[in-house]
This record gives structure tokens, C-alpha cells and sequence, in this order.
């Protein structure tokens, strides 16, 4: 089994250093991918959100969220995997294959991930069963396995799970159906970042910047902990996140996006205090940076009306539910009304009044 190596100075994962690139303008990337883009953010906060927006519409969605991430991340697997390299791995390696994303688990923040069972006999009998203690969202590391799974495989499989401990699960991909059918989107538009200046302090030695690496990874249970929250953080794509979205909305209505945004603002709401977000207010650049959501080009707050630029922006419904909760405690307004534009060159507009 891999052991971890970690950077002597400021004790992160040394595969975060060296496969994770924060830039200047508020963009994370994948150092050997610079196309895929990726975020460090609460990951406690997206079963929360899913979970608030199953309230808010009164229907179950972990099956459409499972389903679209097991898609994305399938997707992903074979673009980035040469097919004889997963034949070989899905035939002679599977315990390698479980190591490798082991180790990424443990640098991202996913949990601590082992291979509990497998059958590979070429036939509809096969299954693969994998633990998982502290998964960083039980729904998308379900997506997550089954979708690899099939990439290696390449037959369809459905996946379940049970609760087996506390905080552990076991995670099994049997042949079969996929559940339900979604829609095949085209590829998301691209454009072109614009520059920032962010100026990160960094570690002299792994280059991460000192205010994530001051975050403390449990190299034993897989988990990222920002101190000065308390709260779970992980490496994940926003990609991923906004198909799911994108997803739940075509299986489920137009009333999706504004439960998004309100599910979203009634977490910032549960998670902040007001003198929190008072305090915080000059660092929100630097935080929206290292989080990955883009460059913070202008909040202008008159009277009790507010305009945020969001530039490089991603997640913009989350971005919206947050601005959203943070001008309301600020202005001590229960309900501010909200319109937001992603324009085509990436810029997030969200206009609020109070």
C-alpha cells in the first residue's frame, strides 16, 4: 500500500503541490490538465445543498445526482485513460488501479478509500465493492465509483450502498441498467480567462498557497479541515457539479435554479454569523481565489442595493445563493431580491436590493 509524502515545510500532500495550480485570477486547474478546471471548497456543504433542494421541491433527487455524476466521471476516465492501459488495469491490476485512487483520495479530501471485493470474470455476475470512511459526499463518490468502474470495464453497471459504521460505507457496482436515462448535453462553452493579480503567499518549498496549506489533512481518514471554520474542504470539479444541476433541472423543472440559490443561501445563513461576515469582507477576494470560484472584480454596496462582478466565474448558482446570504446578514434583510447574468465572457453580474 502507497504511503503519502508530504512536504516537510507546510505538511500538505506533496501530489497536491504538484498536480493542483492555483493562478492569479481566481482559477484552479489540474497542473497536467490545465483545461480541467477544479475548486477547493466546503465539501460539507454539497449534501447539505442537495439535501436542501430535495426540501425545497418536495422529490428525492440522490438517484439523478448519483446517475449525472457517475456519467461525468466516466466521461472523464476515458478521455484521460488510453483504452489499452484500462484493459490492462481492468484485467491484471485492479489492486493498483484501487491504490492510485487511494492516494488521490487522500490528497483531495475524499475519504479513505480501500477495495473490499471484486469479481472480474467477464460475466453479468461481476461486482466490485468498495469501503469508504468519511466519503466527501456519500452521492458523488457513488457516482464517482461506478462511473471509473465502468471506464475500465466498459459495460454499464448500477450501484448501491449501505451504511456499514459510523462514518463508513460500502460501495457496490454490480452489471446492470443504468436507472434512468438523462440528457446528453454539448460540451460547455468555453472562454478565454481573463488575467488577475492575486498575490498568494506561498509555501517556498511545494508552491501551495499558505492559506490552504494551513488547512490540515487526516491522512488516516482522508479529510481536509480548515481551522479557522471547522468546516470539511475537498478538490473537486465545479464541472461535475454544474451538470448535476443541470440535470436535476431537465428531470425536474425550471423551479431547480432558484432552489438551488435559496438552499445555498439558507446554508451561508446557518454557517456565518453577521460579525463573521462583516470581518471578512476585505478578504472575500483572496477567499473566492483560493477556493477556486474566480476573480472578485467589483462589489459596490449603495444604500440597501448591491453589484457584484464575478470574473472567471463557475458555479453560479452557489455563487448567487451565497452573495445573496452574505448581503443579507450584512443589511439584516430576511429576503433580499436577486437577478443574475453569467455573460458569455465569464463574468458573473448578480444584482440584489434589499
Amino acid at each position: 500500500m502507497g504511503r503519502i509524502k508530504t512536504c516537510r515545510q507546510c505538511g500538505v500532500p506533496l501530489g497536491v503541490g504538484k498536480d493542483v495550480t492555483w493562478h492569479e485570477n481566481g482559477v484552479i486547474t489540474q497542473a497536467k490538465d490545465p483545461d480541467h478546471r477544479l475548486i477547493f471548497y466546503e465539501s460539507d456543504s454539497l449534501d447539505d445543498l442537495f439535501k436542501g433542494i430535495e426540501e425545497l421541491i418536495g422529490i428525492p433527487i440522490e438517484h439523478i445526482v448519483i446517475e449525472s455524476k457517475r456519467r461525468v466521471t466516466r466521461d472523464y476516465v476515458e478521455k484521460q485513460v488510453p483504452p489499452f492501459v484500462r484493459k490492462v488495469l481492468h484485467r491484471y491490476g485492479p489492486n493498483i488501479l484501487s491504490n492510485r485512487i487511494r492516494l488521490m483520495a487522500i490528497d483531495y479530501g475524499y475519504g479513505d478509500i480501500k477495495l473490499a471485493d471484486i469479481r472480474n470474470k467477464g460475466d453479468d455476475d461481476d461486482f466490485q465493492a468498495i469501503s469508504i470512511r468519511h466519503p466527501y459526499s456519500l452521492p458523488l463518490f457513488c457516482g464517482d465509483s461506478v462511473g471509473t468502474k465502468e471506464a475500465m470495464d466498459g459495460r454499464d453497471f448500477k450501484v448501491s450502498w449501505e451504511q456499514v459504521g459510523d462514518h463508513d460505507f460500502l460501495i457496490t457496482s454490480r452489471v446492470g441498467k443504468h436507472p434512468i436515462e438523462l440528457q446528453e448535453w454539448l460540451d460547455k462553452k468555453e472562454y478565454e480567462f481573463k488575467p488577475g493579480d492575486l498575490k498568494y503567499k506561498r509555501c517556498a518549498s511545494c508552491g501551495v498557497p499558505l492559506g490552504v496549506a494551513r488547512c490540515r489533512w487526516n491522512l488516516e481518514e482522508g479529510t481536509i479541515l480548515d481551522p479557522g471554520t471547522g468546516r470539511r474542504m475537498a478538490v473537486f470539479s465545479p464541472n461535475s457539479i454544474e451538470v448535476i444541476l443541470k440535470d436535476l433541472e431537465s428531470e425536474l423543472g425550471e423551479s431547480v435554479p432558484e432552489a438551488v440559490i435559496e438552499a445555498q443561501r439558507r446554508f451561508v445563513r446557518n454557517i456565518l454569523g453577521r460579525e463573521e461576515a462583516f470581518v471578512n469582507q476585505p478578504g472575500y477576494r483572496e477567499m473566492a481565489g483560493l477556493r477556486g470560484l474566480g476573480y472578485l472584480r467589483k462589489v459596490d454596496i449603495e444604500d440597501k442595493r448591491c453589484t457584484t462582478v464575478i470574473e472567471n466565474a463557475c458555479l453560479p448558482l452557489f455563487m448567487v445563493g451565497t452573495i445573496k446570504g452574505l448581503f443579507e446578514m450584512v443589511t439584516e434583510n430576511e429576503s433580499a431580491d436577486h437577478s443574475w447574468e453569467l455573460l458569455p465572457d465569464g463574468d458573473l453580474v448578480v444584482e440584489l436590493e434589499a
